[in-house]
């Protein structure tokens, strides 16, 4: 696909040159008469025969599909069970009884600030 994006970037371009600077200026003294035009249009071609290439090779759009990732761990790899006190997906346990703070005390200190 990129051979086909370059070839018409090419292509536009050899035009552009053409009609904004060598159209009114031909050089009759080089092989050439338009030497950037030329350029382009050689790119353009060169472009065009890479992607046909590619195209009959076989190895154009199809062959993605056929590729397979390789896979991240090797065959003879051992799966090491990860340490449980690292995972973080399951809520932490509850606090034992001992482990409880008391229970503060109101606004004024007197534990009744919240009873009315």
């Amino acid at each position: 696909m990129l051979n086909v994006f370059l070839a018409v970037f090419w292509a536009i371009t050899g035009v552009c040159i053409y009609m904004l600077i060598e159209r009114e200026r031909p050089r009759p003294n080089l092989i050439t008469p338009y030497p950037l035009t030329t350029l382009t249009a050689v790119l353009a071609v060169y472009n065009v025969i890479r992607w046909w290439a590619i195209r009959l090779s076989g190895r154009g759009v199809g062959s993605r599909s056929d590729w397979r990732r390789p896979p991240t761990r090797r065959p003879g790899d051992d799966v090491i069970t990860p340490d449980p006190n690292f995972n973080f997906t399951d809520q932490p346990p509850a606090p034992k009884a001992s482990e409880v703070p008391p229970a503060s005390p109101g606004a004024n200190g007197s534990g009744d600030g919240e009873r009315k």
